[in-house]
């Protein structure tokens, strides 16, 4: 068990379960076919739905959520057969509210249908048209057809689509597109716990930060559900919700899209996935939730690669 999220709506148990049976060593008394199960101190018990990134070599790693909540100070958990003695409440990192500089509403909607969920490996069988956009607002007099940012957004996206841009790469696309032939590193989990402030009208609860061979992704809840760029939707000309930006101590930047969600108009929870894959020599990362005119800023230290969990 690598970390337990004791919430006011639900609980959720990160696990790897290093058995041959995989998932169905966890089912518990009703075995095999039966969801697997969590009890608390209290004797309460509640059925948890799976999710994660299924058989590894290690076994099964993944996250089970129940759909109502356990004793938020129970003292050990029953997962399947197996009970667990719970630690102390870890320390959250440190979570600051910056305030953006105002851009152009055009500018940032063009840097929103790069940044809001479908770029680079994101972009899937339907790339982001962004000449329509370009052209559309040109005609409607939102953005000049000299404006700098045409050039540069077209010459990043030709970069994320393989294609040769025309133009240096501004930051802090550059680093992204740089950091594409850095791959492998190492496996670990880090609890986070935190929750932020406001910003834009959006509070974000991060729950865990997950790497896998350098791949990094976020565990977390956000609220209102509105707030996130979900699935294969261009984002709103009003903004593109959140900017998942992240950058660590060696000067890398990295983006993360929206992968797995689900929840309702309040509340939507899931992944974010990031690339391109942790710089193994980074010691400290800062995720930057961004909006529209304010950022959640998160400071995670990170373990040496021997203290990963």
């Amino acid at each position: 068990m690598h970390y337990v999220a004791l919430g006011d709506r639900s609980t959720t148990v990160c696990i790897t379960a290093n058995s041959p049976g995989g998932l169905p060593s966890l089912v518990g008394p009703g075995g095999p076919g039966q969801q697997p199960s969590l009890t608390d101190d209290r004797g309460h018990t509640e059925v948890a739905n799976v999710s994660g990134g299924g058989p590894s070599e290690e076994g099964f790693r993944g996250r089970l959520t129940t759909m109502q909540p356990l004793a938020r100070d129970t003292k050990w958990i029953v997962v399947g057969p197996s009970r667990v003695d719970l630690v102390g409440e870890s320390e959250p990192p440190r979570v600051e509210i910056e305030s953006m500089p105002d851009r152009n509403a055009a500018e940032r909607y063009l840097w929103g249908r790069l940044s809001a969920g479908r770029h680079g490996p994101h972009l899937g069988r339907r790339p982001v048209a962004i000449d329509v956009a370009i052209e559309t607002l040109v005609a409607a007099g939102a953005i000049a057809s000299d404006n700098h940012v045409i050039n540069e957004v077209r010459d990043v996206f030709a970069a994320f689509t393989g294609q040769r841009p025309h133009g240096a790469i501004p930051k802090p696309w550059a680093s992204l597109v740089a950091g594409l032939a850095r791959q492998g590193g190492t496996s670990g989990i880090i609890g986070l716990g935190a929750v932020t402030p406001p910003f834009d009208d959006t509070v974000v609860s991060l729950e865990a930060l997950t790497v896998t061979n350098g791949n990094f992704e976020l565990h977390l809840a956000v609220s209102p559900n509105s707030a996130a760029p979900m699935g294969p939707m261009s984002p709103s000309v009003l903004g593109p919700g959140i900017e998942w930006w992240a950058e660590d101590d060696r000067e890398n930047s990295y983006l993360g899209a929206i992968g797995n969600w689900g929840g309702g108009a309040d509340i939507g929870e899931g992944s974010v996935f990031y690339w391109p894959a942790l710089d193994p020599q980074a010691t400290r990362l800062r995720l930057m939730l961004t909006g529209s005119h304010e950022r959640a800023v998160i400071t995670v230290d990170l373990p040496r690669s021997e203290e990963w969990i």
